[in-house]
């Protein structure tokens, strides 16, 4: 099931760049692209390699197809710690298998996107060379009016909010239909001082978290560094805690790995 369901979003995914990409003067990078990326940290929970390694590629190349910055750095820093981690590290793999994977990971992309999609490859590379141009998509403007707006707040509202997803209205009042694109910014804006301290705790839960199943060199460590990896991405960059569809993904993810942990602990069967 979880195979079927990742493969219909990377089907999904990829026919809709690919249509978007078509329309003149048409942004097409899409936001579709989330929905198979956040499936990540299951992927990592299959155990035979073939499928793993199959699947995790065929995400990134839908990261690639989508043209979202975010989501093209979030797979190339798993990549990296995944060939990392699991190859290069990792004693039990053979001399040969930890030089040839990340090789035949790197030529395959290469490939892909010089011969594949090469008009769509310039696309791709020239929405990361224009990063200092357009100031990532004009967040800099959206981060800006959010703050000034905050600053100027009375001193209730900075402690307990505006409000779930007022910043979006602020931006609106500045002729700019995005949220505060980017998690920190949005909690303090929309839950105040005490949201953000709540927001906080969780990513210190979850980094204390990641370093236990690193000590106890648990099997799901690397999972659990996906997961976290895709958060602190998508929480600077975009917005992951602002909508359910998205963070549902790993907040499912971290409750299984919790019921693991509590089943390891006490014994627990089924």
């Amino acid at each position: 099931m979880l195979v079927s369901t990742v493969l219909f979003f990377k089907i999904s995914t990829a026919r809709t760049a690919m249509i978007i990409s078509n329309l003149e003067g048409y942004i097409a990078s899409v936001n579709y692209i989330y929905f198979p990326l956040l499936t990540l940290p299951w992927i990592f929970l299959v155990k035979k390699e073939t499928i793993r390694n199959f699947l995790l590629f065929v995400i990134f190349l839908a990261a690639i197809i989508s043209a979202k910055r975010s989501a093209i750095l979030i797979c190339i820093l798993i990549a990296i710690v995944y060939i990392w981690f699991n190859y290069i590290k990792n004693k039990k793999s053979h001399a040969i298998i930890r030089i040839a994977i990340p090789i035949i990971f790197i030529v395959c992309i290469y490939f892909f996107i010089s011969n594949v999609m090469s008009s769509r490859s310039e696309y791709v590379f020239s929405r990361f060379s224009s990063i200092s141009e357009d100031k990532g998509s004009g967040r800099d403007i959206v981060w800006r009016n959010v703050l000034d707006t905050y600053s100027k707040s009375p001193v209730l509202e900075k402690i307990i909010g505006h409000g779930h997803n007022s910043a979006i209205i602020v931006n609106r009042g500045h002729n700019i239909d995005l949220s505060a694109h980017n998690d920190f910014l949005e909690v303090l804006f929309d839950y105040g001082i005490i949201g953000l301290i709540l927001y906080l705790l969780l990513h210190i839960y979850l980094i204390k978290r990641l370093f236990f199943l690193k000590r106890n060199k648990s099997e799901l460590f690397l999972p659990y560094l996906a997961s976290y990896i895709t958060m602190f991405i998508m929480s600077m960059v975009s917005h992951l805690i602002l909508y359910p569809t998205y963070f549902t993904f790993l907040a499912t993810f971290w409750g299984a790995v919790e019921g693991q942990l509590y089943k390891k602990r006490f014994g627990v069967s089924g």
